[in-house]
């Protein structure tokens, strides 16, 4: 059985009141705290039914709305938009607030906590800004993108909000951010049909007034800071090295592995092109990138016609990732050649 109760914190922003819920078990022991950072457009309600099951294994779970999502939207708010300024670091510190909260509360019992897509990414912020703060960690839904897409994606943000202001929603944004998804699932029933393989979750979240809301290119660009942040090694670096991570997320092998060649692919495009040529080259290679992504979408969507999806991810992300470490090795051995 479970007790859940709702509550409000005041955000590290000095005025939003932050919406939370806590669920706990009533009739089995308590054997850990898991603290949830949900997704972009949705809110902590969503995760009430997964709640309850881990409930049942005596693991109290709680987590709240982030500013400008679900019940966290002050009266005449813009919905999802964390607000002005390098408020990615205010929605971090509110995460801190809440895990303090429940540290008091159960001073004794290891605290985990698990970020999923956009809750993702906010606690890799945290692991790095807080570390050694948590027993464990799960990761659900990340990423990781080369330098030159955040630095391209930061430059259209940039461009839309000089017109529009940054509370305002971009078609081209979000198209850049998601229209990719739905493609491998065509023919589409829905617009988010990516969100869950069971059609009753996807009509759930499409019914929900709490949901789907457009994100605001001003989140879009706060998000592409914190990607920036995330990805940068003196950074990783400040991570507690004892801190076990969980990645839920198959797919995000092939990005660490990309990720890995950067240094690499820079050197040797630095050894062997002159000055006036390297520029157009990083371009050329993140727009191979994207190119790549286009064209493998049409082939994920004809597997997924013969098997399931999470076996087309699970073969499409081992094929590139091995693709990546053969291309790694054999560049790997030329280099060594040249010395």
């Amino acid at each position: 059985m479970t007790n859940m109760t709702e509550f409000q914190f005041l955000s590290s922003d000095g005025h939003t009141q932050l919406h939370g819920m806590l669920w706990e078990p009533t009739d089995t022991p308590v054997r850990a705290v898991l603290q949830v950072c949900h997704g972009v457009a949705e809110h902590i309600a969503r995760y009430d039914a997964f709640a309850r099951a881990l409930n049942e294994q005596g693991i109290v779970v709680a987590g709240h709305d982030h500013l400008g999502h679900g019940k966290s939207l002050p009266q005449g708010g813009t919905p999802v938009y964390f607000g002005q300024g390098n408020t990615w670091n205010t929605v971090v510190d509110d995460i801190y607030v809440l895990h303090q909260r429940l540290l008091q509360k159960y001073p004794d019992t290891p605290l985990c906590i698990m970020g999923h897509s956009m809750g993702s990414f906010l606690t890799r912020t945290y692991l790095i800004r807080y570390p050694g703060t948590v027993k464990a960690a799960v990761i659900m839904g990340t990423g990781w993108q080369p330098h030159a897409v955040i630095t391209g994606g930061l430059a259209v943000a940039d461009a839309v909000i000089a017109l529009k202001g940054e509370n305002a929603t971009s078609d081209v944004v979000t198209e850049l951010a998601f229209g990719a998804y739905n493609k491998l699932f065509a023919p589409n029933r829905t617009k988010v049909d990516w969100l869950s393989a069971d059609e009753s979750n996807v009509d759930d979240y499409i019914a929900d007034p709490l949901c789907g809301a457009d994100a605001t290119v001003g989140l879009f660009r706060q998000m592409l800071h914190g990607l920036r942040f995330n990805q940068r090694q003196s950074n990783l670096r400040r991570m507690d090295a004892d801190t076990p991570v969980l990645f839920v997320a198959f797919y995000f092998l092939f990005y660490v592995v990309n990720g890995s060649t950067d240094y690499l692919t820079s050197t040797l495009m630095n050894e062997a092109a002159p000055p006036s040529q390297r520029a157009t080259l990083l371009s050329a290679s993140s727009l191979s990138m994207q190119l790549g992504g286009l064209a493998a979408s049409p082939l994920l969507s004809a597997g997924a016609a013969v098997g399931t999806i999470p076996q087309v991810w699970l073969a499409a992300g081992g094929a590139l990732t091995a693709l990546m470490l053969v291309w790694l090795a054999v560049h790997l051995l030329r280099a060594r050649k040249t010395k």
